[in-house]
């Protein structure tokens, strides 16, 4: 046989060891209760919280989230691709990746978190089959490390969610002036203490401005990095009548791109909670009228 004609017959199957790589072992159960498993010193609804924001931070989206049966299922996140040889020649076949976590009571401040991963090749599920990576920068055990410690940044957040009440008793006040004279007021007073204008739109009655309030370490599969955290209000004005006008300002907090404001990530007390901040808002509103 001629040696390019091996060649050709074996290339299928050099690009097949190409793409998987170094997978080829099963997860064994004394991997996933080993690096598989973490017991996180929060309790458990804070923990199912922290889960469920998690997987979307590392590519995941959730599909079945139960807190009563303690389970989040994931979407698939594309992973790859594999080749193959069949009847009508060499095909390539998807590699998709899907968590499910089963989370566990431990006691009032302990919750277990188990993680277990799928593989599918296509449609066909191989998470049973000698196929997985356990080691190096995309193995098993650097992805379930990446995981377990999104979930502990998470169950470390201070903070309780921002309601509705909290917006409308705290964060909304009616200035004893008219809408122009208001619109102007607010437009100045977010600079002065710190913040970037982004809109200023006085035929929506809205404002919208940002500033950087520091940085928190993160994980990825490769290495932890820092993160910008920024702190955002959104102003709407609204006229009362010719001599009030009323100015809701909702404060956000995002991470980067993403916006955690729906999260337990607020203070109510203290020097840096959200009534002060509303306070000095509304005081420097107030010094510009």
């Amino acid at each position: 046989m001629p040696q390019w004609s091996l060649r050709w017959r074996l290339a299928p199957f050099l690009l097949a060891v190409l793409l998987v790589g170094c997978i080829r072992s099963q997860i064994t159960e004394v991997e996933q209760q080993s690096f598989g498993t973490r017991t996180f010193a929060a309790g458990y609804e804070k923990t199912f919280a922290a889960a469920l924001d998690a997987l979307p931070a590392l590519g995941y989206q959730p599909q079945f989230v139960s807190a009563a049966q303690g389970r989040i299922t994931t979407t698939r996140r594309q992973a790859g691709a594999t080749a193959g040889i069949g009847l009508a020649g060499t095909f390539a076949a998807p590699l998709f990746r899907q968590y499910d976590l089963r989370l566990v009571r431990v006691d009032a401040g302990h919750t277990r978190v188990v993680a277990h991963p799928h593989l599918y090749e296509g449609e066909r599920d191989v998470s049973r089959q000698a196929v997985w990576q356990m080691s190096g920068r995309d193995g098993e055990y650097e992805h379930w490390r990446a995981l377990f410690a999104q979930i502990e940044h998470g169950c470390m957040r201070q903070g309780v969610p921002l309601t509705q009440a909290d917006l409308q008793s705290l964060g909304t006040r009616t200035f004893a002036a008219g809408y122009e004279k208001t619109f102007a007021a607010a437009s100045k007073a977010l600079p002065a203490l710190g913040y970037e204008l982004e809109l200023a739109n006085a035929a929506q009655g809205r404002i919208t401005a940002r500033r950087q309030t520091g940085a928190i370490a993160h994980s990825s599969l490769d290495n932890p990095y820092a993160i910008a955290v920024f702190r955002q209000y959104d102003l709407q004005l609204g006229r009362v009548d010719p001599g009030h006008t009323r100015v809701v300002a909702r404060p956000r907090i995002f991470e980067d791109k993403r916006d955690v404001s729906q999260q337990a990530v607020w203070r109510m007390s203290g020097p840096e909670g959200e009534p002060e901040q509303w306070r000095a808002l509304f005081a420097q509103i107030e010094l510009g009228l």
